[in-house]
Parts: C-alpha cells; sequence; structure tokens
C-alpha cells in the first residue's frame, strides 16, 4: 500500500480515514470493490455509464500479449468497456462515453505500455447487455444487419446496435428479454 501526498508517495503498513492510498495489484481489485476488516461490509455499486462510441483498437505491429494486457488494464481502470466479436478478428472492440476518450486510449497505450495502435471508429451507437427473464425465453431474434454479438470482459453476451432502429426492433422482438445498458 502507498500513501500519496502531491507528488511524493510512501509504502506504509496501514492506512486510516481520509488517507488516499494506492494498491497496485492489477486484476485482483477493481473500483468500487471494498477492503473491510472483520464483519463484511456491501455498499451500492458505482453506476457504470453506457457507453456511446466505439472503435477497433489493434496495435500497429503483429499482435501480442503485452497489447492484450495493456487493453485490459485500461477497462479495469474504468476508462473503457473491452468487448471481443463472437465471430471474425478478435480485435477487441472498445466503447466510451466520450470520442474524445479515443486519444486518451492511443495516447496512453504508446506511452505507458509502449504500444503504438490504430483506433478505428465503428458506427456502432449503443451497448446491450440481454437478459432472458423467463429460463425457457427462446432465442434472440435479430435483424439481419446493424447489430454485432460480442462478450463483455466478464464473458457475457452483449449486443452492439448501429441504430437506435436496430435496437428498438430488438426489443419488439424479443418481448422475454430486457436490454440492460449496464451490468
Amino acid at each position: 500500500v502507498y500513501r500519496f501526498f502531491g507528488r511524493d508517495r510512501e509504502t506504509v503498513p496501514e492506512a486510516y480515514a481520509g488517507d488516499v492510498v494506492g494498491l497496485v495489484n492489477p486484476g485482483q481489485l477493481a473500483i468500487g470493490d471494498t477492503l473491510y476488516a472483520g464483519r463484511p461490509v456491501r455498499f451500492a455499486p458505482i453506476p457504470q455509464f453506457p457507453a456511446e462510441h466505439f472503435a477497433k483498437i489493434r496495435p500497429t505491429e503483429s499482435r501480442h500479449k503485452k497489447f492484450d494486457l495493456a487493453v485490459q488494464q485500461l477497462a479495469e481502470e474504468g476508462l473503457l468497456q473491452m468487448f471481443v466479436p463472437v465471430t471474425g478478428p478478435r480485435h477487441p472492440i472498445i466503447g466510451v462515453v466520450g470520442a474524445l476518450q479515443f486519444d486518451v486510449v492511443a495516447a496512453r497505450m504508446a506511452s505507458e505500455y509502449g504500444i503504438p495502435c490504430h483506433v478505428d471508429t465503428l458506427p456502432y451507437v449503443a451497448a446491450r447487455w440481454p437478459i432472458p427473464q423467463r429460463p425457457d425465453a427462446p432465442p434472440l431474434a435479430l435483424p439481419y444487419a446493424g447489430v454485432a454479438q460480442v462478450v463483455d470482459r466478464q464473458g457475457r453476451d452483449v449486443l452492439l446496435f448501429e441504430s437506435e432502429w436496430a435496437l428498438n426492433y430488438t426489443a419488439e422482438k424479443n418481448p422475454d428479454v430486457r436490454l440492460m445498458d449496464s451490468f
């Protein structure tokens, strides 16, 4: 555990209410996790804003493990949402709230991880997690175009929509499925 004060940081054995501390353990803790001693505590989850802009991200050089880990770490920080196509090329699709975040992602990939990358914007306008409302719900009825099936970094099914029409069509044709804008 590190205690931060301005630009200084020091290793500390314990922290108290009001201390600003940082934990170095990628993948172990996420934004909104609660640390406690003794009896477990539970707080309401921190809301996640739904992504409104989407892009395919790929390294300028050949694909490598360091690239995948860097994108995953940025997703764990909450900078972006990461999706992987179910079919076709497996380059990650990222979702962000504002289009300028794509520049931040590219800059951080290059400066912090040493991985220059291309960010190619995609026409999607919304991501939705389909949640069946009953166990015997029929398979999803999707339009022939305008919807991509992906999975999020937890392996949950997600639909990316190119238009409000495709989203509304899917909702109308699947009354037994709730389309959640965040999870």
